[in-house]
């Protein structure tokens, strides 16, 4: 009789672990839906499951009753379709929101530095870097917009770092000259170039400055500012315990620019340093800069602890907030919202850090945000494009036929372009109705 008693205890034992991972199951699979048909499912669910493991947990010393579990497993099912019921199916399952891909251009598997590092639309073309019949050269080359063909294909080797005005598209030159290069938009005519001096790798690609009419780049330990016009040298700034990491931003007459330690301030006319704030990054992590209004948005690495988010005041320098988070894989600013991506895609407010929401979608692409829809890129392994609502995160569709990518869409209009982890170049073309 004993052995009998002890058989069926560990036998009732051994079904409650089972349901025990049911349970968790259904838990992973109500906080998966949530993402897609919003709080309430989750909430209802969650209730269910916490009441059926109240009611459910062994006691010390006997076995566990198996009526109230399946009571109240049978309860988070209804709980579950009761909120599917509730809650109208959302846009993600309207097949027509979803882009239709408008055009493809092979490329090549790309690199840091290398292919799709910069794609720009303006004027009815998209730049982007494009390997050469010629072998593993890459040249700077002007699609058409609406058919991908090939408007131009500029002489210079590029390096994949690319910035624009109205008028020029500025890169770096990596072979044979080293030089920072104008070409202009309309027929990819280079119309000045400036011969850096310093021999290592571009450090962060070329940022211009319509106030100040300079373009910015990095290299090695300085900073250097060429005139935006004719392309010649204004002005240098250099910190060598303490090089510049970031690519350069400029918002209300000043420019910005972080190294591992340090945030700096900089007047754009002289390159004179107005001033500077540490923030002890990790050395050697990647960091990101940005600007909103009255505040400079900062994200670095910060060993195995992970990231913080950080904002300054642009006059001063002086620490507005400070927020710890994951590892972080991108930061952008979209009106007045930081879009991070580390582990999951957190949304704060710029002036007081505060979370906004959270949408469990892996990847490393900035977000990009036009008409209230953000628009993210999947990592390698998830190869989606997801629509997200700006204002709560909801999901309103996405699109496994596109392929992952950790360069970010860029948009214009109805279109939207960007390059996947095997170099193809993707022209999308989102429906107006949705």
């Amino acid at each position: 009789m004993n052995r009998a008693r002890h058989e069926r205890a560990v036998s009732d034992h051994a079904q409650w672990d089972a349901a025990d991972d049911t349970v968790a199951g259904l838990r992973r699979y109500a906080a998966h839906l949530a993402g897609r048909r919003g709080q309430e499912i989750k909430d209802r669910v969650c209730a269910a499951l916490v009441h059926a493991s109240s009611a459910t947990a062994p006691v010390p010393g006997r076995a566990p009753h198996w009526f109230p579990w399946r009571w109240a497993a049978a309860a988070a099912v209804v709980a579950l379709i009761g909120g599917l019921l509730v809650l109208r199916p959302g846009p993600d399952h309207v097949g027509a929101l979803a882009p239709a891909v408008a055009w493809i251009r092979d490329g090549l598997p790309h690199g840091p530095g290398r292919f799709a590092d910069s794609l720009l639309v303006a004027q009815g073309l998209v730049f982007a870097f494009d390997h050469a019949i010629d072998g593993d050269r890459v040249y700077l080359t002007a699609f058409e917009r609406e058919t991908g063909a090939t408007r131009w294909r500029s002489t210079v080797q590029a390096t994949g770092f690319l910035s624009a005005d109205d008028r020029h598209l500025y890169l770096l030159e990596h072979f044979p000259g080293r030089r920072l290069v104008a070409i202009r938009i309309a027929d990819g005519i280079e119309q000045w170039s400036y011969v850096r001096e310093s021999r290592p790798f571009p450090a962060t690609p070329p940022a211009v400055l319509t106030a100040a009419d300079v373009v910015i780049f990095s290299e090695a330990n300085n900073l250097y500012a060429v005139d935006r016009h004719a392309g010649q040298f204004r002005w240098t700034w250099s910190r060598p315990d303490d090089p510049p990491r970031s690519m350069a931003t400029g918002a209300g007459g000043l420019l910005f620019v972080a190294s591992a330690t340090t945030l700096s301030a900089l007047d754009p006319d002289r390159g004179s340093l107005v001033w500077t704030t540490r923030h002890a990054a990790q050395p050697g992590g990647a960091l990101w800069l940005d600007t909103a209004g009255d505040h400079v948005v900062l994200a670095s690495v910060h060993g195995a602890a992970g990231g913080r988010l950080r904002a300054f005041d642009a006059g001063s320098g002086a620490v507005s907030w400070t927020r710890d988070t994951g590892w972080p894989a991108s930061m952008t600013i979209h009106h007045d919202r930081i879009f991070l991506r580390a582990g999951h895609v957190h949304v704060y407010t710029v002036t007081a850090g505060l979370p906004l929401w959270t949408a469990d979608i892996p990847g490393c692409s900035p977000a990009v945000e036009a008409d209230g829809v953000v628009y993210l890129l999947g990592g390698r392994n998830v190869g989606s494009l997801f629509a997200l609502d700006a204002e709560h995160g909801t999901l309103l569709w996405s699109s496994s036929a596109t392929g992952g990518s950790c360069h970010g869409l860029v948009t214009d209009g109805g279109w939207g372009f960007f390059r996947n982890h095997q170099g193809n170049l993707h022209a999308l073309r989102f429906n107006q109705s949705g």
